[in-house]
Order: C-alpha cells, then sequence, then structure tokens
C-alpha cells in the first residue's frame, strides 16, 4: 500500500463552513475496480481535509492488488477524528460501498457513521434552474466556469490500474493518483453548491422599483415592474438572538456575502408565468409585468346577487330589489362580478385580497397595485420575495 500526499488551494470550499466547521470535514472520494461491492474491491481512496490555509489531501493506493484491507484499516483511522464526510452523490455509491467492504474483511468500524455531506443532494433541486446539462460532477464544475482536465474514464480508469499491477510503472501511479486528485479538486470547487436552498428561499429587500414601458418581439407596448433587492442580512445564517449591530453576525454577513459571490460565475435567470428574475447571488432583479386595463372581481356569493345587464355588473339583492325586474335577472357565477379599471399585478394564491381577473375562466389572478403601494418598500420587498420563491418553485 502506498499513501500519497499533497496540497490545493480552493477558497470556494470556505462555503462548507456553513454545514460545518471546515476542520470538521473530511471530503471523500474512492476508485474501485467496479461498481459492485460485493464482487469487486476498492484501490484507492482520497480524502482531503483543512489545515492551516490550505487542503491536504490524503490518497490510500493498493500498489499489489491485495491490500484492500490495509488500506480501509489505514482510513479509517485517519477518519475517525472528522465528525462529516463531504462527497457527492457518495450516499448511493461511496458510503455504501466502503460500508460493505468493511463489513466484508469484518473489520471494527464506528468511523464510517458519520453525519454525510452529499453534495449532489444539494444540486438535484436546482439542475433546471441553473441549466444544468447533466448531473455530473463535471457539469456542475462548468456551471462554476471552470472545465475538469481530461482524465482516463471510469471503465478507462480500471483497465489502466490493472495494468499497473503488471508492470508498476511510476507514470501510472501519477496519472492514477492525479483523476483522483482531480475528483477531489471538483469537490472543493462546488462547495459553494450548499448554499443554494439558502440563496434560492432568501427573504428578498428591495432596494428601488421603477416601471418600465417597451415592446415586445411582436411589436406589442408591454409595461413591467423592476424591483432591485438583495437578499437579507440573515439570508445565510441561521436566525439568532443576536442584537442587530452585534460584530458575529456582521462577520457572518460578510462571510455568507464572498462565498455567495463565489458560487455565481455567471448570472442565473429563470422565469415563469410571465416574470422573471436575474441573480448573482448578492443582487436580484426581478421584473413582473404590468397590466394597465379592465379587470373583474366576482363574488363567490352570486345566488346573493342580480345581475344588470344594461349595466354590466352585479349588485346585491338587497339593494338591486329596487330595479325594475325587466332590467336584472339573477346572477350567475361567470357574470357576478364588478368591473374596475386600474393597474394591476399578478399573484397565483391570494398574495394581496381582493383579487381581480380578466375572465371567469381565466386562470390567471392580479390584484390593484394602489398608490399606496408605489409608495411602500415593504410592499416591494413582500412581493420580490413572492415572486422569486414562485419561479425558484415553479
Amino acid at each position: 500500500m502506498q499513501i500519497i500526499t499533497s496540497t490545493v488551494q480552493e477558497p470556494a470550499a470556505q462555503a462548507l463552513s456553513f454545514e460545518t466547521p471546515l476542520e470538521n470535514a473530511l471530503y471523500i472520494d474512492i476508485e474501485t475496480t467496479g461498481l459492485s461491492a460485493q464482487q469487486d474491491r476498492i484501490w484507492m481512496i482520497g480524502c482531503a481535509c483543512f489545515q492551516g490555509d490550505s487542503w491536504h489531501i490524503t490518497q490510500w493506493f493498493d500498489d499489489t492488488g491485495n491490500s484492500e484491507k490495509d488500506l480501509l484499516v489505514s482510513f479509517l483511522a485517519y477518519a475517525n477524528p472528522f465528525g462529516a464526510f463531504v462527497h457527492y452523490n457518495g450516499d448511493r455509491f461511496d458510503i455504501p460501498f466502503l460500508t460493505r467492504r468493511i463489513e466484508a474483511y469484518r473489520i471494527e468500524n464506528t468511523t464510517i457513521n458519520k453525519r454525510s455531506i452529499d453534495l449532489y443532494k444539494y444540486v438535484k433541486p436546482f439542475r433546471k434552474l441553473l441549466a444544468l446539462p447533466s448531473y455530473r460532477l463535471s457539469s456542475v464544475v462548468e456551471f462554476f466556469g471552470k472545465t475538469e482536465a481530461a482524465t482516463p474514464s471510469g471503465k478507462d480508469l480500471i483497465a489502466l490500474y490493472s495494468s499497473f499491477l503488471g508492470n508498476h510503472l511510476p507514470e501510472t501511479v501519477r496519472t492514477l493518483s492525479a483523476h483522483n486528485v482531480s475528483d477531489l479538486a471538483a469537490l472543493l470547487r462546488i462547495s459553494p453548491v450548499v448554499l443554494l436552498r439558502r440563496i434560492f428561499g432568501a427573504e428578498l429587500t428591495a432596494e428601488s422599483a421603477r416601471a418600465n414601458r417597451y415592446h415586445d418581439a411582436e411589436g406589442v407596448f408591454r409595461q413591467e415592474v423592476i424591483i432591485s433587492c438583495v437578499p437579507s442580512r440573515d439570508m445565510l445564517a441561521e436566525q439568532e438572538d443576536l442584537p442587530a449591530g452585534d460584530e458575529t453576525l456582521i462577520q457572518r454577513d460578510a462571510d455568507a456575502s464572498r462565498c455567495s459571490s463565489s458560487l455565481w460565475v455567471r448570472p442565473v435567470t429563470a422565469s415563469a408565468d410571465g416574470c422573471y428574475f436575474t441573480t448573482d447571488g448578492t443582487h436580484v432583479t426581478i421584473k413582473v409585468p404590468l397590466y394597465c386595463q379592465e379587470m373583474k372581481y366576482f363574488y363567490a356569493n352570486y345566488k346573493d346577487y342580480y345581475y344588470l345587464p344594461g349595466q354590466d355588473l352585479a349588485m346585491h339583492k338587497s339593494i338591486a330589489s329596487f330595479v325594475d325586474s325587466s332590467r336584472r335577472e339573477q346572477a350567475k357565477a361567470e357574470n357576478c362580478y364588478t368591473r374596475k379599471t386600474s393597474s394591476f399585478l399578478p399573484e397565483w394564491d391570494a398574495f394581496r385580497a381582493p383579487f381581480f381577473k380578466k375572465s371567469y375562466k381565466d386562470s390567471g389572478i392580479f390584484f390593484e397595485f394602489t398608490q399606496e403601494m408605489k409608495k411602500d418598500k415593504d410592499f416591494f420587498s413582500a412581493y420580490a420575495t413572492y415572486i422569486y420563491r414562485h419561479i425558484v418553485q415553479a
């Protein structure tokens, strides 16, 4: 068995501190002779831990083809002080494979039962939002603006290891080691994905809002409201009972902003139901269509109303009973409304009441955008958050 060590620098991995202290984490990646933990074996375990100001990589390499047990024992002893394993899709492969191989040798083990931080699970809900072509680790790395160096495929890697056992060429060891180091470096690089849930679930604070008028691609005149926002100061920090000026919270805010910025190599834009947002992780711009037209408010208890065809509106029977019977009729659900011409903004689950519709069968609902709202920063913050989350969850 060989033990190979090296170091790498990766500032982006600081983001992991929002899940667990860096000194508590051990990034792991294993190389195996196949996919079956019963029939195949592990020939390399690579790990990375934070020491000083860099990431120290240690690799256990089975250079004889029969040192798997020694490799496992040495790795478990090394990993024992750490509280969490960090990996990519390791809950489905690395951890079960390690567990099965440890059990196969009947090695006494408590080390493997640690907290598992599977970076794949942080990415999975947001693949569409991030426009990732696949869930492959290489796709996530490319999102961060880096392209992984060409390394052997899994199948080629197994063949290369098999050839090494026959000739023991040092350059082959370097190639095998480099592949594993590359995977570990990729894990470090994508660590800011642990912030995705917090970022996309953040409360937004509106900094400014303005109306915009334009013609769309078909030449149709449109209006929209553009809201410029920042995530609220406790976006990434857990809720804590700290004074507003507490230096600890201020530092966490600074760390959150820095880590968030490292995530967004390029802005992320998403849309749903005609609404859009763009974010670089520290700023969010929301665009919402503004409708300046007539809308209808439909009364739910239509049996208590008469419809007046001449005025095209519904009126409660307590009042409409004084109208000549020839000028009124029993209201129906589809004509039990009153009309209003104003400015309206979209909603989907009664963000503001009362809600209006263009017609009875129209699925879209809207609320009136009043003059008071136009001057209310708290309203814009709440509405921007509402739109942001609606798009994220679409």
